[in-house]
């Protein structure tokens, strides 16, 4: 059944007059007339009712309309849909980042992305690393930025784009200051500032800490800005992430490591299945940070 022969029947059913429906598509009155007959011929039924004085829809043309008018715009959507495919921009990449600025290198790759694929939209939602990885895990998302101890085998749909550590950040004048690493039976007895209780660096170290058996003296859960105003006025250690704490540089401030085996890896994470952008996504990061 001819598309064309359809958006014609729609609009003579609209005006009832071959005259005015041919001069609106731009054609001849035999013409419209002759596709017209086409069209009853492949339906096998009469569209219209035709008398001396006027024209009007046949109870099968009034029942017919309503489905000629789907089919049409089913046929419009398709070559949009079909456009799209074309130029890429059949589906917006979704992507769940970390609200860490340091995991968030993934911006960079974004803004690098859309250079190069200026037709694929990518729309960021931040999240805490916890919430990522529920929200993941349940399909919310398909692609995220996510961290991992480094005792962690990396998951197999994973480029790592980074690595870091966890550190301990402390008066230049504290007795532990002139070490040049720190483990947690250093620390146990010292006020600790940690990250937020529902951020993933924070269970990292109280993690460590129970496979040490150690039982941290944690005085604060709090921002790193926070954290560092309190043990600046009082005393004590706050835990960060190395990148983090480099990004706050204070001459009354040391950075000691934490050891032995406070590092993490962060990068992207991808699912099984995905759309053909969220593949060019990820190909397009894999060729930016190769694996070994």
């Amino acid at each position: 059944m001819n598309i064309e022969f359809l958006k014609e029947f729609i609009i003579l059913s609209d005006s009832l007059s071959y005259s005015a429906a041919a001069a609106q598509l731009s054609t001849s009155q035999s013409t419209l007339s002759r596709h017209m007959q086409l069209l009853e011929r492949a339906v096998g039924k009469q569209l219209f009712t035709r008398t001396t004085r006027r024209m009007i829809l046949s109870d099968f043309g009034k029942y017919f309309l309503p489905y000629a008018k789907k089919a049409v715009s089913s046929h419009e959507a398709l070559k949009i849909a079909i456009t799209k495919w074309d130029e890429g921009t059949e589906d917006a990449i979704v992507l769940g980042c970390t609200p860490y600025s340091h995991l968030y290198t993934m911006t960079e790759n974004v803004i690098a992305f859309r250079k190069k694929y200026p037709n694929i939209s990518v729309k960021t939602i931040e999240q805490p690393l916890h919430v990522l990885s529920a929200e993941f895990r349940k399909g919310s998302f398909r692609l995220a930025t996510m961290a991992f101890p480094t005792h962690m085998k990396p998951p197999v749909n994973m480029v790592v784009n980074g690595r870091g550590r966890l550190v301990a950040i402390l008066s230049k004048n504290d007795p532990l200051a002139s070490k040049q690493a720190l483990t947690t039976a250093d620390i146990k007895d010292c006020d600790l500032y940690l990250p937020p209780n529902n951020n993933a660096f924070n269970r990292m170290f109280r993690q460590i800490c129970k496979k040490d058996e150690i039982e941290p003296n944690i005085v604060s859960e709090s921002r790193f800005e926070t954290n560092l105003r309190r043990m600046k006025a009082e005393s004590g250690i706050v835990i960060e992430t190395s990148a983090l704490a480099l990004q706050h540089p204070d001459p009354d401030l040391v950075i000691i490591n934490l050891e032995p085996d406070f590092g993490f890896y962060h990068g992207l994470l991808y699912a099984d299945h995905l759309t053909r952008n969220e593949e060019t996504f990820v190909n397009f990061v894999k060729a930016k940070y190769p694996q070994n």
